[in-house]
């Protein structure tokens, strides 16, 4: 355990009151906020899941997936447990849905940092379940690596308050988002709470220019949840006049899992959303889970060629070279060195 952060006595009331997400919990003493993982004890916070990781892999970065960062590279990826949000299609709910006492992996952040050494990963993932609920970990983590020049990279619901945000921000490189619909009952049911209003002001924060974390989205399209496509084009517009036209979106394929039983998004559903994207401009658009639609490429936006050639998690062509594509020129947006 360790005390957490960004939470206060609230005076003559019996709780304290934590101010990490937008939920703001108010904690009776033994108890635990919304995500499981942060714990009242006789008047102080406590995160249970500091240093106790569920799982430590070497991944490919494009599995985050993140196609515009140190692209073919591995990353050292690392989960806790417990999260902010309870969707009913969390393809990680075991670790996400509770707090484990005794995970299999317990480990201080100068011993992260010398795994990521070991194994010459340039980056650091926090990922799996919401990297938000262990940010007191991950923001150790992220400042003993960001002094070794490592890259440190959030994979997240994107659901965190103002403060905590600017508060890693400086350690922090790059985000992958979900964005879980847009619509604010079908958020609001689909994530077992939450609300899209809060979300969005999040994300406004996360692209704040100040903070430099670059992002990439990832929309997980569901057949009667997430598949309106006029609320697909509403989204991109809000992405495009919010983030910029240059923010790569993943749409990816949705297939049934934990307490969603919905189909499987059609191919021609993907094709649409992706049509959408096209027509309003945004610049870098992938599906995901789907490889037969051929949609894993970055195109340059200069001159429409390949600029990099991916096969599932596999790099084929790296046509970049100091962030350019090597034909005509153009800056491609990311980070490449």
């Amino acid at each position: 355990m360790k005390e957490a952060l960004f939470w206060e006595k609230v005076p003559d009331k019996k709780y304290i009151q934590c101010h990490l997400c937008p939920w703001n919990c108010k904690i009776l003493n033994g108890k635990v906020g919304n995500c499981r993982v942060r714990k009242n004890i006789d008047g102080t916070l406590f995160s249970l899941n500091y240093g106790r990781n569920s799982s430590v892999n070497i991944d490919p970065i494009e599995k985050k997936p993140l196609y515009h960062v140190l692209p073919g590279t591995p990353i050292l990826s690392i989960g806790s447990s417990g999260c902010n949000l309870h969707c009913k299609n969390c393809q990680n709910w075991e670790i996400s849905q509770r707090f484990i006492e005794n995970p299999p992996y317990k480990t201080s952040p100068k011993e992260i940092l010398e795994l990521a050494k070991r194994y010459k990963t340039p980056s650091i993932a926090y990922t799996y379940n919401e990297p938000t609920v262990f940010y007191e970990f991950t923001l150790d983590c992220s400042r003993l690596s960001n002094k070794e020049n490592m890259l440190n990279v959030y994979v997240t619901n994107g659901y965190i308050s103002k403060e905590p945000l600017m508060e890693i921000a400086p350690v922090l490189d790059a985000a992958n988002i979900d964005i879980k619909g847009f619509d604010e009952k079908i958020y609001n049911v689909l994530c077992g709470g939450g609300h899209l209003e809060a979300y969005l002001e999040a994300l406004k924060n996360w692209a704040m220019p100040e903070n430099k974390i670059f992002i990439e989205l990832t929309n997980l399209v569901i057949p009667g949840w997430s598949d309106d496509l006029d609320k697909t084009r509403e989204m991109v517009r809000w992405i495009i006049d919010n983030l910029g036209p240059e923010t790569p979106i993943h749409f990816s394929r949705y297939f049934p899992m934990y307490q969603l039983d919905a189909p499987a998004t059609p191919l021609e559903t993907l094709k649409k959303a992706t049509s959408i994207a096209k027509e309003e401009g945004m610049y870098y658009i992938y599906v995901g889970n789907a490889p037969e639609l051929g949609m894993e490429n970055t195109i340059c936006p200069g001159c429409n060629e390949i600029v990099i050639e991916r096969r599932g998690y596999r790099i084929l062509k790296n046509n970049i070279r100091d962030g350019k594509c090597l034909k005509c020129g153009y800056k491609i947006h990311g980070i490449f060195s």
